[in-house]
C-alpha cells in the first residue's frame, strides 16, 4: 500500500519518505499515519519533513500543522511542533 521511512535524531522525528500507491490515496491513510506520528512526538520532539514546493500533499502537511522554516532548492523543510514544546 506504500511506505514510511522514519529516522530518529535526537529527540526530533525526520520523516524521510511517505508514499501510497495511487489506489489508496486520499482515503485519509496518509493523514492517520502522520497523526501517529504527531501523537509519538507529542512528548516535545520535533517532526520534520523535505516537500518538494509543488507536492499535492504539502496542503495536507499544512492542515496537520507543519509549517514551514526553510528552503532548499525545490524543497521547503517543513516542521511540526507539539503544543507543549512552543
Amino acid at each position: 500500500m506504500g511506505r514510511l521511512y522514519l529516522h530518529r535524531a535526537g529527540n526530533d522525528l525526520l520523516i524521510i519518505d511517505i508514499s501510497l500507491v495511487p489506489e489508496v490515496r486520499g482515503q485519509g491513510l496518509g493523514g492517520m499515519l502522520l497523526r501517529e506520528i504527531q501523537d509519538r512526538a507529542a512528548a516535545g520532539e520535533v517532526v520534520s519533513i523535505h516537500v518538494e514546493q509543488f507536492n499535492p500533499a504539502l496542503h495536507l502537511y499544512q492542515r496537520l500543522g507543519f509549517v514551514k522554516v526553510k528552503t532548499y532548492g525545490v524543497y521547503d523543510l517543513m516542521e511540526w511542533r507539539p503544543a507543549s514544546a512552543t
